[in-house]
């Protein structure tokens, strides 16, 4: 339940490109955090594997993932 409404649209971006591959697969649930500039995304599948990238944000509506995914290791 959110306390307040969004403010604008949804804006929907794809992390995955030629220069960042590997975007996980049957994703069930994402996450997405943003600190300052950074935009931290996490992505569980159904498989229960968890993916994470982050991108910076350039005030222009682009996204830089420079990193690509990464798979963590379960515990």
């Amino acid at each position: 339940m959110r306390d307040t409404a969004p403010v604008g649209a949804y804006t929907w971006r794809d992390l995955t490109t030629a220069l960042n591959p590997g975007h996980p697969r049957n994703a069930c649930g994402v996450s997405v955090n943003t600190v300052g500039p950074t935009v931290y995304v996490k992505v569980l599948t159904t498989l229960g594997d968890v993916f994470e990238n982050h991108c910076a944000y350039t005030g222009t509506g682009v996204l830089t993932c420079p990193s690509g995914w990464t798979a963590i290791i379960r515990p």
